[in-house]
């Protein structure tokens, strides 16, 4: 099977691109940001070299705090599991590129938190420890990432991590795709960056009764409401994915980029 970690700095780029794309083709968005793309390199480069000191808001106060590369192109990622964040990211791109990078701390001190709270830690460890960690291989990971914004930095500091997490023994037949009968409903957003959709595809090819429904402008977070929700409510309530109408999951837009 494919590796998560092995194909997140890849995935992270083509969504980025995606991103930029649709600014450029987006008349207010091109409008405003017209040189995202090099204001994105070059902000980039600059962090690379060196980190920057900027403040973060907390708790009323302005703090100091320095944006280092690791944690700009995560805050970058983070901000594209939903969205709604993602339509700030043209702002916070083109204010960090001029000299302000506080829009970008603040929204790397959200994630953090927005993390901590609904992340346990320890059980994400025991986990990708045992079911990731040890088929990596670490050289075409390599090789993969290696021209991308993120570089192979996730592999890395996750085999670092596991190291000296304890971990437990995985079925020999674990990452074979999952054969079945029952009824089962797959569902993802076009641009999820955490889950791509490309794998709920697939895995819905070994489910016979199974369906696989790609939320439209949608990511990770966010993809529930009418829709989605109706969707479920009508697969659980019948007990099939026979006669569900995901029509509803393809009339979904970008939200609008956010303005200065």
């Amino acid at each position: 099977g494919e590796l998560l970690l092995e194909r997140l700095a890849t995935d992270f780029d083509q969504n980025m691109q995606r991103l930029l794309a649709d600014c450029a083709a987006d008349k207010p968005c091109s409008t405003e940001y017209p040189k995202l793309n090099d204001q994105l390199a070059a902000l980039l480069k600059r962090v690379e070299k060196a980190p920057e000191k900027t403040t973060v808001r907390f708790n009323g106060k302005d703090l100091p705090v320095e944006v280092d590369y690791e944690t700009l192109v995560t805050t970058l990622r983070f901000q594209m599991y939903s969205v709604f964040s993602a339509a700030t990211l043209p702002r916070q791109i083109a204010a960090a590129a001029e000299g302000d990078l506080s829009g970008i701390a603040n929204s790397a001190l959200q994630t953090t938190l927005q993390l901590h709270n609904l992340v346990a830690e320890g059980l994400w460890a025991s986990v990708i420890c045992s079911e990731e960690a040890p088929y990596i291989e670490t050289d075409s990971a390599g090789r993969r990432a290696a021209a991308t914004m993120m570089g192979n930095r996730r592999v890395l500091s996750t085999q670092l991590i596991c190291e000296d997490w304890p971990r437990s023994a995985i079925p020999e037949d674990f990452n074979r795709p999952v054969q079945a009968d029952h009824p089962v409903l797959l569902l993802a957003g076009e641009w999820d960056v955490a889950s791509p959709p490309d794998l709920g595809a697939k895995a819905a090819k070994t489910l016979p009764n199974g369906t696989f429904v790609e939320v439209k402008a949608r990511s990770h977070w966010g993809i529930s409401g009418s829709c989605v929700d109706g969707l479920v409510r009508q697969f659980v309530e019948q007990g099939s994915v026979a006669d569900l109408d995901a029509s509803c999951a393809a009339k979904f837009e970008r939200p609008p980029f956010v303005s200065r």
